[in-house]
């Protein structure tokens, strides 16, 4: 069985880019912030953190908003900003069980998750030694990491496993476990954090969704006592 390690979020590590250049006159130019992704990168006010996370390339475009469930994440950094990934979470089957574990909550939220490495070198997602891999954000804002039970840490479908680096031109499945009251599953956010401290989000479905649900549910059915 692959157990991750998990982290909350952390604030982005990179320091914002400038740009300089001269005036028709030959004068310099005042330094300036790049094109941002949303309304808020050309306020003078940003903090460093946000500007970092929201505006810089590689962020997600309209960072304000949490992506569709689906969409793929790309050029996301890796492990301690080693290569990229791109990102997917692709499969989302809520269990009442899962490989002979029971929730210590309600339901289990298994997320399967599509790491393509079309990169020159190899690369791992970020985890928690670096502050970064995946949460699960419920409507109130309550940050829950993957794996937050021993239930949890115990679902584990054999399809899906992943771990460790996906070499160049390979991709892999993976997934995340969560164990969650169904007051935390509804509406939630998942949320995925770089080695490079880029915060990425997706709007949860309520329902079962993506094309290897049975797959999925194939796994969780799995028993070690037949």
């Amino acid at each position: 069985m692959r157990i991750r390690t998990i982290a909350a979020a952390a604030a982005a590590l990179a320091l914002p880019l400038t740009a300089c250049g001269s005036d028709d006159d030959g004068t310099p130019a005042a330094e300036s912030k790049p094109a941002g992704k949303y309304a808020g990168c050309d306020d003078p006010d940003i903090t460093e953190a946000e500007y970092n996370e929201k505006c810089l390339d590689g962020a997600p475009a309209d960072a304000d908003k949490p992506l569709e469930f689906g969409t793929t994440a790309k050029d996301t950094a890796g492990a301690y900003a080693e290569g990229t990934l791109d990102i997917t979470p692709s499969t989302v089957v809520y269990a009442a069980s899962g490989t002979d574990e029971t929730p210590e909550g309600d339901v289990f939220s298994v997320v399967v998750i599509k790491d393509h490495n079309k990169g020159d070198v190899a690369a791992a997602e970020s985890a928690m030694l670096e502050n970064g891999g995946w949460q699960w954000i419920a409507a109130d804002g309550q940050a829950i990491e993957e794996a937050n039970t021993d239930a949890s840490l115990g679902v584990s479908p054999n399809s899906f496993l992943g771990g460790g680096e996906v070499q160049p031109g390979t991709w892999d499945w993976g997934s995340v476990v969560f164990d969650l009251t169904e007051a935390q599953r509804a509406g939630g956010t998942l949320t995925y954090v770089d080695g490079a401290g880029t915060a990425y989000r997706w709007a949860m479905p309520d329902a079962d969704t993506g094309p290897e649900i049975a797959k999925l549910k194939k796994d969780l059915a799995w028993s070690a006592s037949g």
